[in-house]
Order: C-alpha cells, then structure tokens, then sequence
C-alpha cells in the first residue's frame, strides 16, 4: 500500500522499493434584489501565499449549485482566480430553481494549445482530462493543482476557502548509475477519479488508468518526477500496482504491487 501523502520510490540494487517519503466564464455583477454574492478563496491566499503563475494557463474558480436532492441546477459559473480569490453572485431565478447549496472548484485552464489536467464539467465526479500526460513539460505538471470545497447553506456574504483534495506523489532513486543510459521514463496506473466536491469522496471502484511519460528522462535527477493526484477522503490509502518502464540506453521494467 502507498499511502496518499508524499510517496516516494527508490532505486536500490535493481530492484524497485517504497520509502516514506465547460462553458464561457461569467463576470461576477453586482447583485440585484434576490441575488446572494459571496466570496471564495484557495487556503493559499487565505495564508497570503501567491498562486504560482503558469506558462500557457489561466486559473480560474468555478460554481455548480445543487437543489436538495443534489441533482444540478442551472449551469456552471466560471470567474477569473489569478489572485486566488474571487465573487460569484447566485441568481434569484437559480434560488427559485431550488439551489441551496454550492459546489466550487479552481483549477488551471489553458490558455491555447496546452493540455488540459481535469474534466471539471461536473463537480459531483471530477476525472482527468486524458489518459496520458508528458512529464517533461514543467508547465502540465505544474496545472494539476488545484482546490475544492462547498457552502451547504446559502446566505448573503458568504465566504468559503477551498483546500487542496490531492496529494503529492514523488518517486527517487536512491543508486541511478543502476539505470544510467536510460532516455524514457513511463509510468502507469489505476488513477482515483470521479472525485465528488460535495462529500469529499470517490466511489471505490472509480479509477482511471493513466500513463505518464517523460521523454527527456536523466536518471540523476532526484526526485525522477513529482505529481499530484486526487486524493479523496474516504480513501486513506493507494493500492497499486503502479508500474514504471525504462528505456533507450537502458531497458527496464517494475512493478509496485
């Protein structure tokens, strides 16, 4: 088992071992008799600790209302994020439409050409974009960040700050001259997906096989990569298997049950 905090992998003697390490976006308006405005805002800002700026990508905030039964209403809001707080404003006809709770999620959007890290058209089932992701472009990786949190009751000036629902994943060699020469590093594995702003939660059988690849691959770099994945509540652990290919000058192949 590999725990969802910080996972780190080493390199020793050849063999492979665990250490511990959707719409257009809408302008919020000043309200009007009916409306509700309230005030989101990652814990980063909350801590007065600026959003990383990324090559290529615009961070936004985005808004799902949801009726008691939990079932949408209206469509997404999505509003500008860059200094990591923003207002939305609930429109009287969604009240009316019986929204009584808020769903939020802030992630990097891109810009143009750039890939994409989350299919976040519906908040009650969050999954990644792809199925693969190049691990040698710094500015992919660096978008995978991103926040998550709900208002279960509606009220005029609400504020709500949103945490991040991942968890950083790093694997590092601890002997690399055991694999110097090799130019491709390959990843795979059953991902969590389907992650549920509302509750926190993924069902367990929700996963999505992922393979992440960096095709300018140095052995000595340490750690080999750095990734966040959706780490959900009701999940304390990840189980495998998570395997990972070497090749060009060195061909080579594990697997971590």
């Amino acid at each position: 088992m590999k725990t969802l905090h910080t996972i780190m992998l080493g390199l020793m003697a050849g063999a492979l071992g665990l250490a511990g390490c959707a719409s257009d976006a809408d302008v919020a308006v000043p309200g009007a008799a009916g409306d509700i405005t309230l005030s989101v805002t990652t814990e980063d800002a909350a801590a007065s600790r600026a959003l990383a700026v990324v090559d290529g990508y615009e961070f936004k905030f985005v808004m799902q209302l949801l009726d008691r039964s939990g079932a949408t209403v209206g469509t997404q809001s999505v509003v500008d994020g860059s200094t990591g707080t923003a207002d939305f404003t609930i429109k009287a006809a969604d009240i009316d439409a019986g929204a009584s709770r808020a769903l939020f999620w802030a992630e990097y959007v891109p810009t143009a050409g750039a890939q994409k890290v989350y299919d976040s058209g519906d908040l009650r089932s969050v999954r990644y974009a792809a199925s693969s992701y190049d691990l040698s472009d710094a500015s992919l990786v660096a978008a995978a960040d991103a926040f998550a949190g709900s208002l279960t009751t509606l009220s005029q000036g609400a504020s709500v700050s949103l945490a991040r629902p991942l968890a950083k994943v790093s694997f590092a060699p601890t002997n690399p001259d055991k694999v110097s020469g090799a130019t491709v590093l390959t990843v795979k594995y059953a991902a969590t997906s389907g992650y549920d702003v509302l509750t926190g939660n993924v069902a367990a059988d929700s996963r999505q096989e992922l393979t992440l690849t960096n095709a300018a691959f140095n052995p000595a770099a340490n750690p080999w990569y750095t990734v966040l994945m959706i780490a959900p509540a009701n999940l304390a652990t990840f189980d495998g298997p998570v395997t990972m290919e070497l090749t060009g000058g060195v061909a080579k192949s594990y697997t971590i049950p």
